[in-house]
């Protein structure tokens, strides 16, 4: 699935150097609370009306690929004694959410993948690491049409 960039994000993109940085914004929601947190190296920013801390956090981006579901690893560093006790009390995976904007125009999401699921959680007292996959549901109804041609015991006597 093709993605539509902008002149300048593309250029960005493509340059050796460059000042225009991307950032990776992830929503974590949980049933009482939800944490926004980008991997910027600046303390904190407010991209979306919602104010991103700064924590350290790895990510290996989900593929576009049809027909498969899309799964992705987290990996996150220096974590807040409450999102650890979060995780202890959860009976339903975490959902998650991943935009990738630009450092000068962090209003302008370029990419984004919702509704992740974070499933396979482990953490200790410094890192939290799960996996995210998000279900995917056909919508075209599947079906054969019984004929004789194709079902001819069922027809015939």
């Amino acid at each position: 699935m093709p993605r539509t960039l902008s002149g300048t994000s593309l250029s960005a993109l493509l340059a050796q150097q460059t000042d225009e940085p991307f950032i990776v914004l992830l929503t974590i929601e949980g049933i009482d609370n939800t944490w926004y947190l980008t991997n910027n190296s600046v303390d904190t920013i407010v991209p979306l009306g919602e104010t991103y801390l700064q924590m350290p956090f790895d990510i290996i981006l989900p593929d576009n690929v049809d027909g498969k579901s899309p799964q992705s690893t987290l990996s996150i560093d220096n974590v807040s004694r409450m999102l650890i006790d979060e995780l202890r009390t959860y009976k339903t995976p975490l959902v998650v959410t991943i935009q990738v904007v630009r450092a000068k125009d962090p209003t302008d999401v370029l990419a984004s993948w919702e509704n992740f699921k974070m499933r396979q959680v482990s953490y200790n007292a410094m890192t939290v690491q799960g996996q995210l996959s998000r279900d995917i549901f056909i919508n075209e109804l599947v079906g054969i049409i019984m004929t004789g041609g194709i079902f001819g015991g069922l027809f015939y006597q």
